[in-house]
């Protein structure tokens, strides 16, 4: 076995607790044609890399950092089954939703549990008890099969009402003007996105696709005469680099998707990708704070209003979600411009956020310290 796939291996080594950096390599095998290289081990990258390794392809990822090390480990810990693309009417992604979470649902029981949300009414109209039901009913209709092969136990249920009176003896600090009561629905949640990650790396691992970390790719060449692509791989915990060949090559980078295409081919590449191109990136964070609310979610309604929604309920709903004996709130939404490598979360950012945090819930919890 190349010294490049058993760095692997010990990383994922049974009874070791602490994850280890990959160590130099040797790098995989010179003559070693790969049928795809995927650039980038976020939860995408590696589920396309244990997708493709299944079916027998000869996969190679690379991961410049620790996998899932930015954007799919900063995420909300939310596995959910699109019903908010319902509301944008976008029924492709809802049921792409569905689909993904029925099978982490069956593939990973031991990191994916239901969770409840508690969907406030007021009042009538769009953000009325009926209209909120209506939805629900339509969704339920159209998914009716998530909860296909489990077990009644495995089952997520369908929803319910909550009333006034129930919900503020656990929400006291939810904007009591027209509140008739809750839709509770059910969606699912992951106890660690870390874990989940390297689950499916390790997975990705066993049927036979190369996954490392610390190796960056600093450059893309397609040969037309061998219909390959040239690859330059740089170790960045040492010395080495590593010159490959694949077939196809997947861009799974996400926010650094740009910013690879720029390095590899010149700014001029995204001229022949005029959707990235044009695109603008989204940021958003969550807060984190001690325990103050049951094991159950509520949504809150933040000042800014969904432009995006077709059938939009008023303004955009914030969620204070439990997870691993605390309290996240999040998460928020608004355009980024710049490279990914200067996102970052400010001092003005978090009070902004915990600003809108105390409009939309009364409690003496959320605060800074």
């Amino acid at each position: 076995m190349p010294e490049f796939q058993r760095n692997l291996q010990s990383l994922f080594h049974e009874g070791n607790s602490s994850l280890q950096g990959r160590q130099s390599a040797d790098g995989p095998p010179s003559n070693l044609i790969y049928d795809l290289c995927i650039i980038g081990g976020g939860i995408v990258g590696l589920s396309v890399a244990e997708d493709a390794a299944s079916r027998g392809m000869k996969v190679l990822l690379c991961e410049s950092k620790d996998f899932g090390a930015e954007t799919s480990s900063g995420c909300f810990r939310l596995i959910h089954g699109g019903m908010r693309y319902l509301q944008h009417l976008d029924f492709q992604r809802m049921f792409e939703s569905v689909s993904e979470q029925s099978l982490l649902r069956r593939r990973a029981p031991h990191l994916i549990r239901p969770v409840s949300f508690l969907l406030p009414c007021y009042g009538r109209g769009k953000e009325g008890r009926a209209f909120l039901e209506l939805g629900m009913s339509i969704y339920e209709l159209l998914t009716f099969r998530r909860n296909a092969d489990f077990g009644a136990a495995g089952k997520l249920p369908r929803r319910s009402f909550v009333s006034a009176e129930e919900l503020l003896k656990s929400y006291p600090g939810i904007n009591r003007d027209r509140l008739s009561g809750a839709v509770r629905i059910w969606d699912c949640q992951m106890t660690s996105a870390d874990r989940l990650n390297l689950a499916v790396a390790r997975t990705a691992d066993r049927s036979g696709a190369h996954v490392v970390n610390y190796l960056s790719a600093e450059s893309l060449h397609y040969n037309s005469s061998t219909q390959l692509w040239d690859i330059l791989l740089k170790d960045v915990l040492g010395p080495s680099e590593f010159a490959i060949k694949s077939r196809t090559v997947l861009n799974a980078t996400g926010p650094w998707a740009k910013s690879l295409l720029t390095k590899c081919f010149g700014a001029e590449a995204l001229k022949d990708h005029p959707s990235l191109g044009q695109s603008t990136q989204s940021k958003g964070f969550q807060l984190v704070f001690k325990k103050f609310l049951p094991d159950e979610a509520i949504a809150i309604s933040s000042q800014q209003v969904d432009l995006t929604s077709n059938l939009s309920r008023g303004k955009r709903s914030y969620f204070l979600v439990p997870g691993r004996g605390y309290t996240l709130a999040g998460t928020t939404d608004e355009e980024f411009r710049g490279e990914a490598s200067d996102f970052s979360v400010s001092q003005k950012d978090v009070d902004h956020f915990l600003k809108e945090l105390q409009t939309a819930y009364h409690s003496p919890e959320i605060r800074r310290d």
